[in-house]
């Protein structure tokens, strides 16, 4: 009777949508800690008129690290000021320096936004809410996780009058495997691909529950510019 018990418990758990797992709080899942921090390898291309370089691209072996530096809380919104992420790696050039983003949680939405002084300013007054520099723009996550769908705008500029997924950010699949990195044993965990695909380019963020992001790849199919890195090394509290 308790061996049968067991077998439905286990029958049951395996039956939870996947949806259902993705509840966790945005800000565990992706673990927003100031202090915690990654550390991608890889590589980098870009275009260089260099004789040596026959098809003119130059390309390079690179670490890149992203780090939660402070955290500061609104009503229904966090926000995160980071050094340095895979999105620095898009249009790499040699001395390229890490720049600062906001990353942002309001409800069921992430985003990552490349962050000018006066938007660090912004972070740092406390009676400005932060909406007005998300309510347009598209988020890279959305929960629950679904695959096949656009994120969504809160208040779009206008509907969305294309069928297929080209220029949104949207969930092509969820693979099961171990994720890796220096400072972990190798774990089994979900791990998402996050699109964004246009006619002259794409790229591909990949993130794992209570990890975070695990590698990025960006190519763009005329001029050359590529990033492939995967996660290396994290400091996670």
């Amino acid at each position: 009777m308790k061996t049968l018990f067991s077998l439905s418990l286990y029958l049951a758990v395996l039956a939870i949508p996947h949806y259902l797992a993705a509840q966790v709080p945005i800000e565990r899942s992706l673990r927003l800690n100031p202090g915690n921090y990654w550390v991608y390898k890889g590589t980098v291309a870009w275009s260089c008129p260099v004789a040596s370089h026959p098809d003119r691209v130059c390309r390079k072996e690179i670490f890149w690290k992203s780090e939660i530096v402070e955290e500061q809380t609104r009503p229904n919104l966090k926000a995160y000021l980071v050094h340095g992420s895979f999105d620095d790696l898009s249009w790499y050039v040699p001395g390229k320096q890490p720049d600062h983003y906001l990353w942002l949680v309001y409800g069921n939405r992430f985003y990552t936004l490349r962050a000018d002084q006066d938007m660090i300013r912004r972070f740092h007054d406390s009676t400005d809410t932060l909406l007005s520099l998300i309510e347009k723009e598209q988020p890279t996550l959305q929960f629950p996780l679904q695959t096949g769908q656009c994120t969504q705008e809160l208040k779009p500029e206008e509907p969305r009058q294309r069928k297929d997924l080209l220029y949104c950010w949207h969930f092509e699949k969820q693979n099961a495997g171990p994720v890796k990195f220096a400072s972990s044993k190798s774990q089994k965990r979900s791990v998402w691909s996050a699109i964004y695909q246009t006619m002259p380019d794409e790229e591909v963020l990949k993130f794992a529950s209570g990890v975070g992001f695990t590698s990025f790849d960006y190519s763009h199919h005329g001029t050359a510019a590529e990033a492939h890195v995967q996660l290396a090394h994290a400091h996670l509290r």
